[in-house]
């Protein structure tokens, strides 16, 4: 059993976390979060959950607190960037890792029934974890579905999660807006048109309306679907599908991950879908009156000029339709199929072209912030 605090370093992204280990380990332990290292004392055990991008930061933080600490505290990690490379964590200076899903096993860990360097969290049934507690804020987004079967090269959530999804039921939704009087619902699914779906490619019609009618008679005086921190498969989009998101949904538009304008690239990438398929999902979301957003991946591993054109292409034939693309660089992500592949930097000549379609009103995105992080990467291979 853990006798000291348990304290949670926040983050704004790993909020959904927090709730829900939060919720889970109630009855062993609260989770304190705190925001400034030096509220840390002798004795804590610090929960950190991070992604990459936030590796360095948080690098630079567990220095900090060795230095200034020793072995008077205990440094846990667990997140996207610890479950994809759980050794390279662990020679940051923390004493354990936890990979994957893990309610049940921090749980056990916080009682003093597990122990080790390296926690392989099993606990992907989400229906059997409580959404959040009422000791804890409300969650950004509510988690419906957990896990998808599709394993695209660049995308962790099938190597973290599993590749057989697990779905929280419309009732247990309901019941804890009901129950917290959540007004702004939000949901958090990998393909929301897959929400309890029994077939590859077909929404479940019948469970997503049920899903929304529920949470609207639950109080949700605003109701997000298919929208960030979530978005849809282009494959899985249907007009009935659409026509329910628009009729109960408060959101004017939905979010399409194209990833490319390249049909050789969706291959490479393991997507399943083709550049037709964009196409249509987004003529489907416009017919119906939403507005329909693509988002897309430049310089994934093994992409041409060509390749790049295309995509370019299809970032300008939305763009004549009033159809915006946000654009996202490539970064490698630990754990998954393009882990280890080594980034080249991208030229100034390159980074016109997307100047180019943003002066058009056609491309938005944070992908400049992902360009800086490219970059850095690339200096720290050189160095190293």
């Amino acid at each position: 059993m853990i006798m000291g605090r348990v304290l949670w370093r926040y983050f704004e992204t790993n909020h959904n976390a927090l709730c829900a280990l939060g919720a889970a380990c109630r009855d062993v332990s609260p989770l304190t979060p705190f925001e400034r290292i030096d509220e840390v004392r002798p004795g804590d055990l610090i929960c950190y959950s991070f992604k990459t991008s936030q590796a360095d930061r948080v690098g630079e933080e567990v220095r900090i607190l060795r230095d200034r600490f020793g072995g008077s505290i205990k440094l846990i990690a667990g997140g996207p960037h610890p479950s994809g490379d759980p050794r390279g964590t662990l020679d940051m200076g923390f004493d354990a890792v936890f990979v994957g899903p893990c309610e049940e096993e921090f749980k056990r860990f916080l009682r003093g029934e597990l122990e080790g360097e390296i926690i392989r969290g099993r606990s992907v049934v989400i229906s059997r974890y409580p959404i959040s507690s009422d000791e804890l804020p409300m969650p950004k987004g509510i988690e419906i579905s957990r896990g998808c079967p599709h394993g695209c090269k660049f995308c962790q959530v099938s190597y973290i999660f599993g590749r057989r999804p697990h779905h929280r039921p419309p009732e247990m939704v309901a019941e804890f807006i009901r129950r917290r009087g959540m007004r702004v619902v939000r949901f958090v699914s990998p393909n929301s048109l897959a929400y309890m779906a029994e077939r590859e490619g077909e929404p479940n019609l019948e469970a997503i309306e049920k899903l929304l009618k529920g949470a609207r008679e639950a109080g949700a005086q605003q109701l997000f679907f298919g929208t960030f921190p979530s978005e849809v498969r282009p494959d899985w989009v249907t007009e009935e599908a659409m026509r329910l998101i628009k009729r109960w949904c408060d959101n004017k538009g939905v979010v399409i991950g194209a990833q490319s304008g390249s049909d050789r690239m969706l291959r490479l990438m393991g997507r399943g879908h083709t550049v037709e398929d964009v196409e249509r999902a987004v003529e489907i979301t416009l017919r119906v009156g939403l507005q329909p957003r693509i988002d897309l991946i430049f310089w994934a591993p093994g992409e041409t000029e060509e390749d790049r054109e295309e995509t370019f292409k299809l970032v300008e034939r939305m763009g004549r339709m009033n159809v915006i693309s946000y654009g996202h660089i490539f970064m490698p992500l630990p754990g998954t199929p393009w882990a280890d592949v080594e980034v080249e930097p991208i030229g100034e000549r390159e980074v016109k072209m997307l100047e180019r379609l943003v002066g058009k009103g056609y491309l938005k995105g944070n992908w400049r912030n992902h360009l800086r992080i490219r970059n850095a990467l690339i200096s720290k291979a050189a160095s190293s």
